[in-house]
């Protein structure tokens, strides 16, 4: 029963990740975000065959030191992987990404006013701080811009400077 219910997990995974690509390539409007989930629930389903290796092995009285490493390695990369997604999202730079598609009138006038941005914001972002203030650091994020005619991926590169706010350098719409 567990088995075939990891199967149907995986199997849910890579659905979700597909349609996600699925769903930009024929500009299908919804659940544009469903690649993260699909990839969240994919660690799941390999933690789940991990841990269920290391039971196997004990029972077995073999050697399960590989999946023991494994395992670790892969909650941490888990770990990482869901801190970054929620945090990245909330971060300085994804407010002026996100202000910056707001303002500009020309993605408004092809997107149609803007009703909201995925969750999922991806790329990276190096901070330097000193103190609160005293902040600097560049980045690039990727964000779903929602807007009432369609959705679109725009990629950003940004940039900090000490005592200013973050500053859009650069932007492009993904396909």
């Amino acid at each position: 029963m567990q088995k075939k219910l990891s199967i149907a997990f995986f199997i849910s995974s890579v659905l979700l990740i597909a349609y996600a690509y699925i769903a930009r390539a024929v500009n299908l409007f919804f659940f544009w975000e469903s690649d993260s989930i699909g990839i969240c629930i994919l660690f799941i389903v390999a933690l789940s065959y991990l841990f269920r290796s290391i039971k196997k092995r004990k029972i077995e009285n073999k050697n399960s030191i590989v999946s023991i490493y494994l395992s670790i390695l892969t909650l941490f990369v888990f770990l990482l992987y869901v801190i970054l997604l929620f945090t990245l999202g909330g971060s300085n730079a994804a407010k002026a990404c996100k202000d910056y598609c707001i303002e500009d009138k020309r993605l408004n006038s092809e997107i149609g006013s803007i009703i909201g941005f995925g969750f999922n914001v991806t790329g990276s972002r190096s901070a330097n701080h000193i103190n609160e203030s005293k902040e600097s650091g560049k980045g690039s994020l990727t964000l779903i811009v929602k807007g009432e005619k369609k959705f679109k991926d725009i990629s950003f590169k940004v940039s900090k400077e000490p005592f200013e706010e973050w500053q859009i350098i650069y932007a492009d719409s993904l396909g």
